[in-house]
Order: C-alpha cells, then sequence, then structure tokens
C-alpha cells in the first residue's frame, strides 16, 4: 500500500514538473519541452495510450569569449583581404590599359580572376563568418541562408581552380616554352570554364 501511493507521489510529481516545462508550440500542432526533460518525457510517456505530441528544444546558443575572440580575428582578416584584393586588381586594371597595344599576358588574366575569386572568399568565407560567429546564430531566413552558403561553396571552388589553372599556366610555360598554350584567348576559356564548373558543384547548397 505505502509502495503504490509512493509511486503515484512520484508520478504526480513527474508530471507536475513536466506540465510547469510545457509551451505550446507556434503552429498549435504539439509542445515544445526543455532539452534536460525530453528523457523524463520518453520514459513517462512510453506509459501512455495517446502520447503528447511534444519536440524537444535545444538552448539557444549563446556569444562566449571564444566566439567573440574568433569574430574579431576573421573580422581583421577580412579587412586585410578585402584591402589586399582590391589594390590588386586596381593594379591589374592599370596595368592592362597602360599595355593596352601590347598583347595581355595569361598570367595577368589569371590573377585578376584570382584576385575577384578571392574578393569572393574573403566578403562570404571570412567576413561571413565572422558575422555569423558574433551572431551566434543564423537570423536572416532559410533562403538567405542557402544563398549564402552557396557563394560560400562558389567562391572556394573559384578560387582553388583558378590555383589549378595558374599552376597549369607555369607548367606548360617551362614545360614547353615554344608550344606555350598560355595566350590570353585561349586562357580565358579555361577561366570560363572554372566559374561554370563551380557554379554546378555548388548548387548542392541550394
Amino acid at each position: 500500500m505505502n509502495t503504490e501511493s509512493t509511486k503515484n507521489i512520484s508520478e504526480d510529481d513527474v508530471w507536475r514538473q513536466l506540465e510547469e516545462h510545457l509551451v505550446k508550440s507556434e503552429d498549435d500542432q504539439g509542445y515544445i519541452l526543455p532539452l534536460e526533460l525530453c528523457d523524463l518525457w520518453n520514459t513517462t510517456a512510453s506509459n501512455l495510450d495517446s502520447p503528447l505530441a511534444v519536440k524537444c528544444l535545444e538552448h539557444a546558443p549563446e556569444l562566449t569569449s571564444s566566439a567573440r575572440t574568433r569574430a574579431t580575428v576573421l573580422a581583421v582578416m577580412a579587412v586585410i583581404s578585402f584591402i589586399g584584393n582590391v589594390l590588386t586588381i586596381i593594379s591589374i586594371k592599370n596595368s592592362r590599359r597602360r599595355r593596352r597595344n601590347q598583347n595581355w599576358s595569361a598570367v595577368y588574366a589569371l590573377i585578376l580572376h584570382l584576385s575577384v575569386s578571392d574578393l569572393l572568399v574573403t566578403v562570404f568565407c571570412i567576413a561571413g563568418e565572422a558575422i555569423w560567429s558574433y551572431t551566434v546564430a543564423w537570423r536572416w531566413g532559410n533562403v538567405s541562408c542557402k544563398i549564402f552558403k552557396f557563394s560560400e561553396m562558389f567562391s572556394l571552388y573559384l578560387s582553388t581552380f583558378v590555383l589549378v589553372l595558374i599552376g597549369l599556366d607555369r607548367f606548360v610555360a617551362v614545360r614547353y616554352p615554344i608550344r606555350a598554350i598560355s595566350t590570353a584567348k585561349r586562357c580565358s576559356r579555361f577561366v570560363a570554364g572554372a566559374w561554370l564548373l563551380s557554379f554546378i558543384l555548388s548548387l548542392p547548397q541550394v
């Protein structure tokens, strides 16, 4: 008799504790429960004939000192990288303007595209991650998150592919100096292929 009474009391205490933390979901299709009470709920709900629809809610992330430091370091890196790449693009453009009557070297074209791709990496990978680290959670909706992740992967792919093209260009120039294929016209086709391939490979992020 005492055992049954103790059991009923403990069950009542459990239900009282759960009811205090159960919150109606926004879509009115169930309830939300803190993560630390989910195991207790699963044990209790297993004895019910028709348990409630309960979703376990994880704790909201917080801005820690390490996250703040990471965001600061990434922000400084983003500023330095942005200035450096912009100055590189301006320098190459001015050099091309001065060499208007001369052949445009493929190396200049590749470095220009590398600077553009690194500028995209700076904006979406470094600066974007700095903002994300500071805000802790993404706050701008699902669509913008997909666009951001697509841009992030696209810039990384493009930067990598352009680096590969620079390596191939230097290999051909050294190994086959006479039949070098590093003309600006032919190089532009490879660069266009790098942009297209980066776009295709980044589509799964959408």
